[in-house]
């Protein structure tokens, strides 16, 4: 007797009378081995003599009678008959051939990994609409949310100190990958562990910040999408010349935890501009800090800050208004929240960045052997009811590069 293997049938043969599942007994040499629920062998070697033996079904499992109306009987390995008719030899092993391939396929499908990758942020626990978004990009390379990749994600939600925790957390459920959103969760991912690939996602100037030794070598076990704040402030500040000619002393918003406040400060004086630093550790802290950059006779307002929930978006925006302050902003939903003037990288970047990575990563690269990337397009946003809330004009040669108006 040979053994007993499942193999899957095709829909033709479910249309025929035939079970979706039924077992080959094999008496034949093969050149490779029974793997998991099918069966791979030499087509060309099985013997078309021989009596059929019907056998049981799983459905089925004590039953030895015929299968009726069955038309397809693949019991033996030893011959193909079909019941009442004849099949020739070419199209037994062409039916033959498509389930088994069939079968392997299946197989194949049902044995793919799950990879379980960890997601850290300074920020709100994104909602499902935002996550969805983000992952479009990744679905593309395959990697679907549910399938064959499971997230464990860690928000602090404005609070700082929960980073090295949420951090350490990840890295004891031993993720694959940890996607650290921010400056902030990137240290604290590096601070933690050394093995697990980091890909950071809109962080800033991360040689600078200790992240990485160079953009095109990173080394270590970090790399990803990187904003290079300084350069992005300087294109807003130019926009704000362009807004305010003579505004000098600017206040600028930052998280407590930054470390590019001195880079910052270099870039305003650079542009011989007076940066009066107000640092912000939660969003209980934003009308105070807006009421403090009045205090110091702030002429307009830099919101530099990483994360900031819906509901801060608008409480910081009100405050500014209330005080007159025109607002310089680093993402569209601030300007859509009340913010005068935006420039931001384009939203669907860095969602690109983190998929190509990912992919990468999971696929066997090492961050070390991954260059860091950087944006490549930017996107003008202009608040006119804010700007007539603020008796301000628009220059023209700022409403001819904005690729977004709010009326």
């Amino acid at each position: 007797m040979g053994r007993l293997v499942p193999v899957i049938w095709t829909d033709e043969m479910a249309r025929t009378g035939c079970p979706r599942l039924a077992y080959v007994d094999v008496h034949v040499p093969m050149k490779t081995a029974i793997t998991g629920s099918a069966i791979r062998i030499t087509l060309s070697r099985v013997p078309m003599l021989g009596e059929c033996a019907i056998r049981p079904t799983p459905s089925d499992p004590g039953s030895v009678q015929p299968m009726h109306p069955p038309r397809l009987d693949f019991c033996c390995g030893r011959c193909f008959r079909v019941l009442g008719d004849s099949m020739s030899r070419r199209g037994a092993l062409a039916v033959l051939s498509s389930a088994l391939i069939l079968g392997l396929a299946r197989s194949a499908k049902a044995a793919s990994p799950v990879h379980r990758i960890g997601s850290l942020g300074l920020g709100a626990q994104p909602d499902p609409a935002d996550i969805q978004a983000g992952w479009a990009s990744a679905r593309e390379f395959g990697w679907i949310e549910g399938q064959n990749v499971v997230v464990e994600r860690r928000f602090a939600a404005g609070k700082p100190e929960l980073l090295k925790s949420y951090a350490e957390e990840l890295v004891r459920l031993d993720v694959e990958v940890i996607l650290a959103f921010g400056t902030p969760a990137t240290l604290a991912a590096k601070n933690a562990t050394s093995r697990i690939p980091i890909v950071m996602i809109t962080a800033g100037d991360p040689v600078r910040a200790g992240l990485v030794a160079t953009l095109a070598k990173p080394g270590g076990n970090v790399t990803g999408f990187s904003i290079l704040y300084a350069e992005l402030d300087a294109k807003r500040l130019g926009l704000l010349r362009e807004l305010l000619p003579a505004a000098q002393r600017i206040g600028v918003l930052v998280e407590r935890s930054s470390v590019y406040r001195d880079d910052s400060e270099r870039t305003y004086r650079s542009v011989a501009m007076q940066p009066l630093i107000i640092e912000v550790a939660d969003g209980t802290e934003l009308e105070h800090a807006v009421d403090e950059a009045v205090r110091r006779r702030a002429e307009a307002l830099m919101v530099a800050l990483d994360s900031l929930s819906e509901p801060n978006r608008s409480r910081l925006m009100r405050a500014a208004l209330r005080h007159g302050l025109p607002t310089i902003v680093a993402d569209r939903e601030l300007v859509a929240a009340g913010g005068l003037l935006g420039l931001a990288i384009e939203a669907t970047e860095p969602y690109r960045a983190f998929a190509y990575f990912l992919d990468k990563i999971l696929r066997g690269a090492k961050p070390v052997d991954l260059p860091v990337q950087q944006p490549t397009k930017f996107v003008l946003s202009i608040n006119l009811k804010t700007a007539r809330a603020l008796g301000l004009t628009i220059p023209q040669s700022l409403m001819l590069r904005a690729d977004e108006v709010i009326q």
